[in-house]
């Protein structure tokens, strides 16, 4: 990977210094500039065409919604990261929304940042390989519509996932899920008509090499237990959705048998 240059954009003075110190711990990033709005985050953006942008969404002036929207439309294959100390997921859909490649929540900041830069900014291997390839097929379960309309939004964005379908609930999800076949099944584990454990191990049963992601706003050091031994095969937590996803999809795919998939038209 060549050195990445970062421009850095949040009107705390102390934030942007965290950062500063975050960035300076890999020497495969290199800070070329730092903005404390949006108006002079986008004018920074096309003055020094850096290959990521960090971005706070609370800002004077233009939102971080606003200056992402604006540096994407300028610069397309710029990469911007939403920083902010909302996790809730409307904030992650409007990031989506307005273009932004991934959504990390300030408090896990120390944890996500360089993981998260590095598999944004890393140089595809085997291209031409993997693009012959059939993209994964998802099914999704989740009683919550809102967050099932946002999750299925990102995924048929993603040139590797195609979305097959959703579900409301557990028992429609079991339904579906064993008609269409998909690669992979990400299922809620909160679900008023059927518990996500009963749906994960019910399909289980039924798709021995189905890959199955329990994903959840719930405490996963708690849960994570119970869905792995329910029959899920990993957890994501929904507040993660942007950053850690679409790697596990595609992870869990790959490790997957696919011999009882249904066959593509």
């Amino acid at each position: 990977m060549k050195t990445a240059t970062i421009l850095t954009v949040d009107d705390d003075r102390g934030f942007r210094d965290v950062l500063r110190d975050l960035l300076n711990q890999d020497p495969d990033f290199q800070l070329i500039g730092e903005a404390e709005n949006g108006e002079q985050a986008v004018r920074s953006a096309r003055e020094l065409h850096p290959d990521l942008v960090l971005i706070d969404v609370t800002m004077p002036q233009v939102n971080g919604f606003e200056a992402t929207r604006r540096i994407k439309s300028y610069m397309p294959a710029t990469k911007v990261i939403v920083l902010t100390v909302h996790s809730e997921v409307n904030y992650e859909r409007a990031a989506l929304e307005n273009g932004a490649d991934a959504f990390i929540a300030k408090k896990r900041l120390g944890s996500e940042l360089l993981p998260t830069i590095h598999h944004l900014l890393a140089e595809p291997a085997g291209d031409a390989e993997e693009n012959q390839q059939d993209p994964v097929s998802v099914f999704l379960v989740d009683d919550d519509a809102n967050f099932l309309s946002f999750a299925a939004d990102y995924l048929s964005a993603q040139t590797a996932i195609v979305v097959t379908g959703c579900a409301h609930g557990g028992r429609e999800g079991i339904a579906k899920t064993c008609s269409l076949k998909p690669d992979v099944v990400l299922v809620d584990l909160d679900m008023p008509d059927l518990p996500g454990l009963e749906v994960i191990s019910a399909l289980r049963r039924n798709r021995p090499q189905l890959g199955i992601i329990a994903f959840t706003f719930l405490d996963l050091t708690r849960y994570r237990k119970w869905a792995l031994a329910a029959g899920a095969d990993t957890c994501v937590p929904k507040s993660g959705l942007m950053t850690d996803l679409v790697p596990t999809i595609l992870a869990l795919a790959r490790s997957r048998s696919t011999t009882d998939k249904a066959p593509r038209n």
